[in-house]
């Protein structure tokens, strides 16, 4: 039974057995599972979202998350193209390019061959060059248009472009070590090529080739800038403690844990009258290290019990972790903390008034 492992004066887990009758791993595990005070029901809770409740969503996100660890472990045997993907989706761009990149890679670009297979009737030809038809590779390398850009960047590997056969291999080749950090103004040039053209069979003037360079290259330097900037968000106003109506105590509470996960977190309790006068005080080490979601809700529960050991009868309890006041004032009692949730709404029925 669970119970015999649960200390009933402590209301925390009895470390010694546990850790005699467990694997280290396993006793580890299990010690940093909180335990409320109120020992409440066993429950099955999906563990895929906050809430506790299995949706289809939460189940797809496991589901890719799985699939991509898989795929992670099997690229050098599977697909060649899956370590492209993240790079592509990493790519310093605007989004639109990024996309624009995918559809390149999967030779999903409607360029004027393509829309022919699709039975669309056009004609083939290159609008730009009106010499050779117009294919992927044709449209974004090898026309001649195309071909005057590339060779404006200094870092191009133009051997591998006028040799070029297919989109793809260029992008594994542009992938490799040595190349990959060349990557976001391989795909900012094509994606600038695309959009003259798009210019041009739609009846509007292109460029020329140094202006389409020119903004090629803007589109990687403006981004890059835009990332560094320091958007330092403005601190709102600091609001000091204000005293609680007449007959009304506030409790205020607050949990503390190290950043790096080491070293035990604790909890800490006040107690004020409506002239702001203390009525009491509590500060307690807990017995492992949880996270600061965790610790709140722990010290939420800590101030309660302080509370009714006091017999207080109209209380206002304060805290700073804006989630916790929430779950608790919604009754959100599912996810990994439901039990506290639960617990601290049972135990506030205790008082004749009690606000969160």
């Amino acid at each position: 039974m669970v119970s015999s492992l649960i200390d009933p004066v402590t209301r925390w887990w009895k470390a010694e057995t546990i850790r005699a009758l467990f694997f280290p791993f396993e006793a580890n595990v299990i010690l940093k599972i909180p335990l409320c005070h109120n020992l409440l029901e066993d429950k099955l809770i999906w563990m895929g979202n906050k809430r506790g409740d299995f949706t289809v969503k939460s189940a797809y996100f496991i589901a890719s998350k799985i699939l991509n660890t898989m795929e992670d472990g099997e690229c050098s045997s599977g697909d060649p193209m899956a370590r492209i993907w993240k790079k592509v989706w990493s790519l310093k761009l605007p989004t639109k390019i990024k996309i624009f990149s995918w559809h390149a890679c999967v030779n999903g670009l409607p360029v004027l061959s393509k829309l022919a297979e699709k039975g669309i009737q056009t004609s083939c030809i290159c609008p730009i060059c009106d010499e050779e038809p117009e294919s992927l590779t044709h449209a974004l390398i090898s026309c001649d248009l195309a071909l005057l850009i590339w060779s404006l960047w200094q870092d191009c590997p133009i051997e591998k472009l006028l040799n070029v056969k297919d989109f793809s291999d260029l992008v594994l080749h542009i992938c490799s070590p040595l190349l990959d950090k060349h990557l976001d103004f391989f795909f900012a040039i094509a994606w600038s090529i695309w959009h003259n053209r798009n210019k041009i069979i739609h009846n509007e003037s292109g460029l020329p080739p140094g202006l389409i360079w020119d903004f090629a290259k803007n589109i990687v330097e403006e981004f890059e800038e835009a990332s560094t900037w320091d958007y330092t968000p403005l601190l709102s106003p600091l609001h000091s403690w204000a005293t609680p109506p007449l007959g009304f105590a506030k409790v205020n509470v607050d949990g503390a844990c190290s950043i790096d996960g080491s070293g035990i977190s604790g909890v800490g309790v006040i107690i004020r009258d409506e002239s702001g006068g203390v009525i009491a005080a509590l500060s307690k080490a807990l017995p492992s290290h949880f996270p600061a979601e965790w610790t709140e809700f722990i010290a939420l529960e800590q101030g309660i019990l302080l509370a009714q050991e006091l017999n207080l009868t109209h209380v206002i309890f304060e805290s700073n972790a804006s989630s916790v006041i929430s779950a608790v004032s919604q009754g959100k009692n599912g996810g990994s903390m439901g039990h506290f949730v639960q617990s601290i709404r049972s135990a506030s029925s205790y008082f004749f008034c009690c606000l969160f």
